[in-house]
């Protein structure tokens, strides 16, 4: 028999970097090759994704009027309740633009 992968689910939140509120217009892409999928949050910013492998993960973040957000992630490979929602911060573009 062939090895048996390991596949996660895991939830993901995109929020604002000042107030903290939930984006809900955002769009999460995983774009390593094992991960290639791409999806929208819902209206609360939350999204969960099923059979994510676990390990390192490179991720880029959208949204209208924020700016882009390309990060590398871990993805654990014994999710808790501590480490199973992903947080991302997105910076308005006139906030980063300020700086």
């Amino acid at each position: 028999m062939g090895e048996v992968k390991t596949l996660l689910s895991l939830a993901a939140l995109v929020v604002d970097a000042r107030s903290k509120a939930p984006i809900p217009d955002a769009t999460l892409r995983f774009l390593d090759a094992t991960r290639h999928r791409a999806a929208h949050v819902t209206s609360d910013g939350y999204r969960v994704f099923v059979g994510i492998p676990p390990g390192p993960a490179r991720v880029q973040v959208t949204a209208p009027g924020y700016r882009t957000l390309d990060t590398s992630v871990e993805i654990p490979t014994a999710p808790t309740l501590a480490n199973a929602v992903l947080e991302f911060s997105l910076e308005r573009d006139a906030d980063f633009r300020r700086r």
